[in-house]
């Protein structure tokens, strides 16, 4: 790589750092989807060199510069790959700087796939890329026969702010200005989160949990999408028009009510059992890290809802309420014995409710219990052959 900077030593010492302690960093093999998604992308005046990079080197803080060589120190001493890895990808990024987020997504959707396979879940051929519509959403679509899933540029932004904030140690009334800023931003300005926004006080990034929680809040995203591939619902001649805040309307699969809470559910049970079989991030391991990431991408959708509720802005998802997607997916805690290890994400929804009765009074938040998504819920579980007999939810909704 030439740099312009002097970075080139750094990019070199990071090179044999990751050589060192036989990690592979992310690249892109060519394959028949990644051709489909370049062709989707040029036929709407895209290259893939202009996607933004996740991290705008020229926003990083020399606090956050100085927390990364903390960070890559440890790495040094450490025979954790998965941790080397993430920090040096990191590094990458902030001191660096990429081209595009595909090196990112592609090797979360590699890992994602290969977990699956271990817990015997196979799903068709796919290819997951960024599509720059600034939007917090990601869409599946089928082009030249290919299942292409749509992680748009807005996703992963929004998901280092609001988890920056919410680990932080700062006060309260501030974790909340900051994730009120992020959404708010977004729904009446189209603008990107920013992570830079968000105070870092307290949080020790050295320990890998940030990275840790933003892979597992991205597969939340990228699991419900391939839900949608597993259960047939990407079908060519199913297609809708998507309207982006930018650029070009483009084909996306055409899902209903029920299909969405299929894929969510699908998701839920899916990553739950990839958990199990993962030991990335000991000693608590990865399901309380699994069920963290659904209940903090919906719950980021909710407010977003909300936002857009509150400022009377129509916001075009395709999508069930969030709250109801959010009671869902609590259910199949429960249905899928996850619920004991759900503590971050019910962290993550004690600082919602603040953030919901500060910014957004009229929003409504998942009930503790309601007949009619009880109803609404048994068929979803039924079509998915998921067993609800003993399940308190089905006895009170008889």
């Amino acid at each position: 790589m030439n740099t312009s900077d002097g970075s080139d030593k750094l990019v070199e010492a990071l090179k044999e750092l990751a050589r060192s302690k036989g990690v592979e960093l992310p690249s892109i093999p060519s394959s028949a989807g990644r051709n489909a998604y370049l062709r989707f992308l040029r036929d709407r005046g895209y290259q893939e060199e202009e996607l933004l990079p996740v991290i705008q080197r020229d926003r990083v803080t020399p606090e956050a510069k100085g927390a990364l060589l903390v960070a890559l120190m440890k790495a040094v001493e450490s025979d954790n790959k998965e941790f080397v890895k993430a920090v040096v990808w990191m590094a990458y990024n902030t001191m660096i700087g990429r081209d595009n987020t595909n090196l990112i997504i592609h090797g979360l959707a590699t890992e994602l796939v290969e977990d699956l396979e271990k817990a015997n879940i196979n799903i068709p051929p796919f290819y997951a890329g960024v599509f720059p519509t600034d939007s917090y959403n990601a869409q599946c679509s089928v082009v030249d026969g290919q299942n292409i899933v749509l992680i748009d540029t807005g996703c992963m932004e929004m998901a280092e702010a609001i988890i920056i904030s919410f680990l932080s140690k700062a006060p309260t009334q501030q974790k909340i200005f900051e994730i009120t800023l992020a959404i708010d931003n977004y729904v009446l300005l189209g603008q990107r989160a920013d992570s830079i926004m968000s105070s870092p006080q307290g949080i020790e990034f050295g320990k890998g949990l940030p990275a840790a929680m933003v892979n597992s809040f991205e597969e939340y995203m990228l699991a419900h999408e391939l839900g949608h591939i597993a259960l047939g619902h990407a079908i060519e001649h199913h297609m809708r028009k998507q309207s982006p805040r930018m650029g070009k309307t483009f084909n996306v699969v055409d899902k209903n009510e029920f299909q969405e809470f299929q894929a969510d559910m699908w998701a839920c049970r899916a990553l739950i059992n990839c958990a199990r079989s993962r030991y990335r991030y000991p000693p608590d391991g990865d399901l309380p890290l699994a069920v963290a990431g659904l209940s903090l991408g919906l719950g980021v959708a909710l407010m977003v809802e909300a936002s857009a509720e509150k400022h009377e802005i129509t916001l075009s998802t395709g999508h069930p309420p969030a709250h109801e997607r959010l009671y869902m997916v609590q259910v199949g805690y429960e249905l899928f014995g996850a619920h004991k290890d759900a503590y971050i994400g019910r962290r993550f929804y004690e600082l919602l409710e603040e953030v919901v009765a500060s910014a957004y009074p009229a929003a409504e938040l998942p009930p503790l219990f309601s007949l009619e998504l009880n109803q609404k819920i048994m068929p979803v579980l039924d079509s998915l052959r998921i067993d609800y007999s003993k399940a308190w939810f089905s006895r009170d909704s008889a």
